[in-house]
């Protein structure tokens, strides 16, 4: 016996996670329109949280209610291995790495809203570290 799938509205926007469950509800949705004998349909309205999150930032940058541009992916990479590179010392074997590390970071403490003050205070080298680095980032952006 094979489970029931829930019915998904098209009209109705869904918000996932990550990619990966956007894509995966997407196929869903498809495959039971193809076994339900459709032959074509509605578009499934999915989007992963951030992705959302960034169309309705650009429409208040775009409608004036909001100033500071978002950093695109490669700006974002660019500018946490300058930090990255300018505040290790000794230097780092691999930057690159640390910073690709350092941004994923920065965005879970903001996703959770985390006092990153206090988890350096709490942490050991590595936080204070990252607390460094995450205040050199808050910095650069603000520039």
């Amino acid at each position: 016996m094979q489970a029931r799938r829930p019915r998904l509205d098209p009209e109705t926007l869904y918000l996932t996670v990550n990619k990966r469950l956007a894509t995966a509800l997407r196929q869903t949705h498809d495959e039971s329109q193809h076994q339900a004998g459709q032959t074509v349909w509605p578009t499934l309205q999915v989007l992963p949280w951030r992705a959302w999150l960034m169309c309705r930032y650009t429409e208040l940058v775009d409608s004036g209610h909001a100033q500071d541009d978002v950093l695109t992916g490669q700006q974002e990479v660019l500018l946490w291995e300058d930090i990255v590179t300018r505040q290790s010392e000794p230097a780092l074997l691999r930057p690159g790495t640390a910073a690709q590390m350092a941004m994923e970071a920065y965005a879970l403490s903001r996703d959770w809203q985390l006092d990153v003050d206090a988890l350096s205070a709490q942490g050991g080298q590595d936080t204070r570290i990252f607390a460094r680095w995450h205040r050199a980032f808050d910095a650069e952006r603000q520039r």
